[in-house]
This record gives C-alpha cells, structure tokens and sequence, in this order.
C-alpha cells in the first residue's frame, strides 16, 4: 500500500484481514480515494515485521543479493508473486547452481505467469491464496521485495524436487 512495502504481495482480501478493515476500504486506498489512516499504518507495519525471518549477517547478505539480482524490479512487475524454490536457495548461499538467467516464483495460478520477463526465463510454481511463509524485505538499496521464508523454500524445495534435481536440492539442506 506504500511505496516502501509495495503492497506486500497481498490480495484485497487478505490486505483487509491484514490491516483489519473491509476490502472496500483497500481498494479506495490502492486507487488513491482516501488516504491511509495510522492505525492501519501500525498494523502494516507490525505485519511487514512478523514476516521478516531472516535475522543477521543471513538477512544482510540476502538483502544485498536481493539488490543485486533486482528482486524488486520482479516483485514490482508481479505484485502478488514471491520468490522461492532455488531461487530463494541461491539469494540465501545454500546453493552453488547457477540460475542460468531463470528465476523461480510462486502466486495464485489464477494470475497471469508469463515464460519470461526481462531477459529471464521465469518458472512458476502453484501458489495458494495465503502468504504463509513469505517475508516482505526492502533490498540493501531500500527497494521492496518478496521471498519465501527459510521454512517454506525447504518445504517447496522438498515439494518440487521433481523439478530440479536431487543433486541442487540436496545441497540446500
């Protein structure tokens, strides 16, 4: 809903159950029709910290890879998408495989899920309506971006092991 947080990847419904107001009110605040009240700011926020997971020297690398690899010009172009499986791995140091210019995401598969975007091949993935899991970060150059949580990119690294290859996955854990 701010430029700083870029919306958090987060559907009109669950932005409501986030910042505990009616949908309405979302999509009157995402269009610009009213403004955003403190309260909601401090929920939003609250959220925004709950989600951050990776603490440290891990999340100060992470980040810098982030900006780097510019997460968050791909995060801006799929608002409701995060990043995950290896790509998560490899911005996180537990992977040596090299993504080839492919980046790896998951959304609800309702949204639209091009093959390429910006040079990259992108790889997606089933997603579910809920962001469990998913930390919204702000790059070592302060711009917004999304990624799967330790915890869910060792789930989804398990889950779709299929997809890569016993070698790449097996390095991560």
């Amino acid at each position: 809903m701010s430029p700083r947080t870029g919306g958090a990847g987060l559907s009109s419904p669950q932005a409501a159950a986030v910042l505990d107001v009616s949908e309405r009110t979302v999509k009157r605040v995402r269009a610009g029709e009213v403004g955003v009240k403190d309260a909601m700011t401090a929920r939003a926020q609250e959220f925004l910290g709950r989600s951050r997971t990776t603490t440290g020297r891990d999340a100060e690398l992470l980040d810098s890879y982030a900006a780097q690899v510019e997460w968050s010009a791909l995060c801006a172009a799929f608002p409701n998408a995060h990043l995950t499986c290896l790509s998560s791995a490899i911005g996180r140091g537990w992977s040596s495989v090299h993504s080839r210019d492919c980046r790896q995401l998951t959304q609800s598969e309702r949204m639209r899920q091009p093959t390429s975007w910006g040079g990259f091949a992108l790889n997606w993935f089933p997603g579910h309506d809920l962001p469990w899991g998913v930390e919204c970060r702000l790059g070592a150059d302060e711009t917004p971006y999304r990624v799967a949580s330790a915890e869910r990119t060792l789930l989804e690294l398990a889950d779709k092991e299929g997809a890569f290859g016993e070698d790449d996955v097996g390095e991560a854990y």
